[in-house]
């Protein structure tokens, strides 16, 4: 064989391996229902989303993480809902955990049962941060509506609960987070339509409202100080569901307390963010946040 063919054989075999790189890269693997923890009876699970390496990281290179949390009032939802979140991260070079939480009814798991659970996941991320090639000092948290509350709670609180001692050691606080349509004081009236918030509240508490210590706890403004990590607030201003004065008060405590959000407003936008342009310019600003995380 002419050094020509070998030459030729090298250069092809050297662009589909570069080929098969960026496929292998590109590839977001997708772990179902991973257990992390279990509550009052209940498996806790999570879904997790990663690449097998990034192309500008070494082989096996840590990365940063972020806990993805649904919305539903505390009530409904699931972690599959966000999954093309989840595989999006994975693709930017973050490990993505899609977690579950108990759901609260008439009768059963009030606050802080929620809190404990997401908490216990985020301790959890952090005790198999090795196995996932985690940096566990680089976790944050996103949430949509009652899962932007969640998040924000993570980011305000240390850990509340320490039965778990396996997890003893590890901190639930995250470095950032990421709100959309977030609610933070429960203390205020909610609407009533087009879907009755107020009642979700109070199902979430397991309390009426002449129960004002029991609101005010489960508020993430209530809890702002010094080591409150950083925010990054979306929220449209035709909400009517979560009022935008959540976000407004919210960020304005911030402010006061010595921090500075970014904020996302969006006259055209309610309770979701549909409009393409936005979804545009929300996907660049989330990157952006994180990066700096």
């Amino acid at each position: 064989m002419s050094r020509l063919y070998v030459r030729l054989g090298l250069i092809g075999a050297a662009l589909i391996l570069g080929f098969v790189t960026i496929w292998w890269a590109n590839r977001v693997n997708i772990q179902r229902d991973v257990f992390f923890g279990e509550a009052d009876g209940q498996k806790l699970l999570l879904d997790v989303y990663h690449q097998n390496f990034s192309l500008d990281s070494p082989l096996f290179g840590v990365k940063p993480a972020i806990i993805l949390l649904h919305g539903g009032g505390w009530a409904s939802g699931s972690k599959r809902e966000l999954q093309e979140l989840g595989s999006d991260l994975a693709k930017q070079g973050y490990v993505a955990f899609s977690v579950e939480y108990r759901f609260a009814t008439i009768n059963a798991n009030h606050y802080p049962a929620q809190l404990d659970d997401v908490q216990r996941a985020v301790r959890w991320v952090r005790a198999n941060a090795r196995g996932y090639n985690i940096d566990p000092n680089r976790i944050s948290a996103a949430g949509i509506s009652s899962g932007a509350h969640l998040a924000a709670l993570l980011g305000v609180l240390d850990t509340r609960s320490n039965d778990d001692l396996v997890l003893a050691n590890y901190s639930s606080r995250v470095n950032c987070v990421v709100s959309w349509y977030g609610i933070f004081d429960l203390t205020q009236a909610f609407p009533t339509a087009p879907l009755d918030m107020e009642q979700q509240v109070s199902r979430f508490i397991g309390l009426n409202r002449s129960s004002v210590a029991a609101y005010q706890n489960a508020s993430p403004i209530s809890h702002i100080d010094q080591n409150t990590a950083k925010f990054l607030l979306i929220h449209g201003e035709k909400d009517t569901t979560v009022p935008i004065t959540q976000t407004y008060r919210f960020a304005s405590t911030l402010q006061n307390a010595g921090h500075t959000p970014v904020l996302m407003f969006f006259a055209n936008e309610g309770h979701g963010i549909l409009q393409s342009e936005n979804i545009r310019d929300i996907r660049q600003q989330f990157l952006i946040f994180l990066s700096k995380c």
